[in-house]
């Protein structure tokens, strides 16, 4: 099931909308991946941080979006620093 975030927030946060889901989604993103205690966090807890991180207010099936969000992006991320090393491995002169 698709979400319309934006249509959903403005709902939330008022018709000016003033939520941007990408955004909050790099935040708790960089914020996760710069503290390995976080990460850990994250990994038993994660609406509990996302909401701590962000500092907002959210039902829980927008907050549940964003933290599947987040995930996905830091498994993406972790991806590709995997192919980076193994590419690296390949290209040694």
């Amino acid at each position: 099931m698709a979400f319309d975030f934006k249509d959903i927030l403005g709902k939330v946060a008022g018709d000016d909308g003033d939520f941007d889901v990408k955004e909050l989604v790099e935040k708790a993103v960089s914020t996760i991946k710069g503290d390995d205690n976080l990460l850990e966090s994250f990994k038993s807890n994660p609406i509990k941080v996302v909401e701590k991180i962000l500092n907002v207010d959210l039902p829980d099936e927008i907050l549940e979006k964003i933290v599947e969000a987040v995930k996905a992006k830091i498994n993406i991320d972790d991806a590709k620093d995997v192919v980076g090393k193994i590419t690296g491995l390949f290209n040694k002169d």
